[in-house]
């Protein structure tokens, strides 16, 4: 048994669904969020690294990686369905 949020109760009605699916709906029903450690789930807003944040910026060389980055190809639009095939 994790921790849950304070919230009114619903009914809510199932039919072959998945777990995941259901935690899905849970979180979107109740505007909350959920996190599963070992086996147990947590309902309520999942916050990781509170104290020691990663800290991001914007702009050329403050990304993850230095020297990783885009560029254009000309006109052509980005990719964004790549068709895998393979065995």
């Amino acid at each position: 048994i994790g921790t849950c949020i304070d919230a009114p109760e619903k009914t809510l009605a199932f039919s072959h669904e998945f777990c995941l699916d259901v935690l899905n709906r849970f979180a979107d029903e109740w505007g909350t969020e959920f996190e599963i450690v070992s086996k147990t789930i947590n309902f309520g807003k999942v916050e990781k690294f509170k104290d020691d944040p990663l800290p991001l910026s914007y702009g050329r060389g403050n990304g993850f990686k230095t020297g990783v980055g885009r560029k254009l190809q000309g006109e052509k639009p980005p990719t964004s369905i790549l068709y895998v095939q393979g065995g």
